[in-house]
């Protein structure tokens, strides 16, 4: 039997189309109530404690605030208004931000179970270079681990000590490239007595678990910051300081190169020198005005900075 529907006039004012009503009804005041956030903001604002209310009409304490923040939302936070806007673009604000701890650390440490504790020394495509240091009154005991954070292990590193000869390790780099090869290398320049500067090198390889003592040996100023190397495009760069030549070390041919740097005022306090964007970068105050700096890159050829 099919439907049959009345078409008396009483029949449809007393029986109207529920579902049709029901959606009108829910339009109306769905738009009703979007009228009414974009007229009175207030009307849906949740309500302030007073001390809340203190904080945020104190400029000191919201200050205190602001400089604790990342970095990221403090900025974002320049839109809430033209007040914050004045806060967080204020010199002395900016000049005392703090930067907030990395998690990292907390991270690291719960796979290392080191009792000195332990700090990240140089990161390289996905791997960490880790240190660990135990002080005496006559010699200083470092531990180096190499931890991979996307499979959570770790492994430690023997010290490169070739027969009876004591070497003093200056540094070491970590030497890795997945497109290249799963295994890692570590280069580590050692001198051949305290604060010396005639140096030799050893190379360790994770395939082996051994070190490779290179006869290669070099002597060279003490301005070299062998603790700052940056391993690029099979090469391992080091700053100088106060001075305006540096050296690199080929990974390939394994021998020392010159490189140029851009000039000779730099110090250890470096803002940064690092790879970025498969480019060597140095940032770095202009004209020793903390409230400028300039970011150098390093040409391909290594013949200039730009």
């Amino acid at each position: 039997m099919e439907p049959s529907f009345s078409s008396s006039s009483s029949s449809q004012s007393q029986s109207p189309n529920p579902p049709l009503l029901l959606l009108a009804m829910s339009s109306s005041a769905l738009l009703h109530r979007r009228l009414r956030r974009r007229v009175s903001p207030s009307a849906t604002a949740l309500p302030f404690s007073s001390s809340v209310q203190k904080v945020i009409g104190n400029d000191d304490l919201l200050k205190q605030i602001l400089v604790r923040l990342p970095a990221k939302p403090l900025f974002s936070f320049q839109a809430v208004s033209h007040r914050w806007l004045s806060l967080i673009s204020d010199p002395y604000v900016m000049r005392d931000w703090i930067a907030p701890k990395s998690p990292l650390a907390f991270y690291y440490r719960s796979f290392i179970n080191d009792p000195e504790g332990v700090k990240i020394c140089q990161s390289c495509n996905g791997l960490l270079l880790c240190s660990s240091s135990c002080y005496s009154l006559d010699y200083v005991d470092t531990k180096y681990y190499v931890l991979n954070l996307t499979t959570k292990k770790y492994s430690i590193i023997p010290r490169p000590v070739n027969g009876d000869e004591r070497n003093f390790v200056v540094s070491m780099t970590l030497i890795f490239d997945p497109s290249v090869s799963p295994d890692y290398n570590i280069l580590a320049v050692r001198a051949r007595q305290w604060r010396g500067v005639d140096f030799c090198v050893a190379l360790y390889s994770s395939s082996t678990r051994t070190w490779v003592f290179s006869g290669l040996s070099f002597t060279y100023l003490s301005s070299i910051i062998f603790e700052n190397g940056v391993f690029l495009d099979g090469k391992i760069y080091w700053p100088t300081c106060l001075y305006e030549i540096s050296i690199y070390y080929d990974c390939i041919g394994h021998g020392f190169v010159p490189y140029p740097m851009p000039h000779g005022r730099l110090t250890k306090e470096l803002l940064h020198f690092g790879e970025f964007g498969g480019h060597l970068q140095l940032v770095e105050f202009h004209d020793d005005c903390i409230r400028y700096f300039q970011v150098l890159e390093l040409k391909a050829d290594c013949s200039k900075w730009l």
